[in-house]
């Protein structure tokens, strides 16, 4: 099995399946969610975000790769490309719904269009809960998929920011992996918090 945080729909699903395209995918709404599932082996793989063009690292997955043994054995580039997604018999839409990351790519379309700005756990997640409360002034940023898989209407596309939007993903497993000639290496150390630290 192979874990993604969010809602089927999700982004990281995307990626997942991309890496994974025959394998059974299980949504868990929290990164730790993730990572305690890979400690105690109730899954073999996970696919996590680490860092977006626009936006940078999402630092809790830095912090959880501290405390975790298991390996980077794959990495995934996903294009990004946000839609609007609202019910089909919407009203006018006052706020937007989403993971905070997403909203930030989005920062000057929701600025342009004076909407309230609203942060949620998940990008799917937020479809999902429009659809569910029956929010007709809400909409949600998400992908294309997420509309699709929760049967709602995309009010508009591409409304990222910048263009070249795109978000790196790890595969993580404990799982050994055979020498490739276009290897990286990831490493993670700390140090003191003092001037030169780095240096000496």
């Amino acid at each position: 099995m192979v874990a993604f945080q969010g809602e089927y729909g999700a982004y990281s699903e995307i990626a997942a399946r991309k890496f994974f395209p025959n394998s059974n995918l299980v949504p868990m709404k929290l990164f730790q969610d993730i990572f305690d599932a890979l400690d105690d082996s109730s899954i073999d793989c996970a696919v996590v975000p680490i860092e977006n063009s626009i936006e940078g690292s999402v630092n809790e997955i830095y912090d959880l790769l501290l405390d975790t043994e298991k390996k980077i054995v794959g990495e995934i580039f996903l294009k990004i490309n946000h839609c609007l997604i609202a019910l089909p018999n919407n009203s006018t839409i006052t706020r937007v719904l989403s993971h905070p990351q997403a909203l930030a790519q989005c920062r000057n379309y929701i600025k342009n269009r004076n909407l309230n700005s609203i942060p949620t756990y998940d990008t799917a997640g937020s479809v999902r809960l429009i659809k569910e409360k029956k929010i007709l002034d809400a909409a949600a940023i998400a992908s294309k998929n997420a509309a699709e898989f929760y049967d709602m209407k995309i009010l508009d596309q591409n409304i990222e920011d910048r263009k070249n939007n795109f978000t790196r993903f790890l595969v993580l497993s404990d799982q050994k992996t055979s020498p490739a000639k276009n290897d990286r290496t990831s490493l993670i150390f700390g140090l003191k918090h003092t001037p030169g630290s780095l240096f000496s």
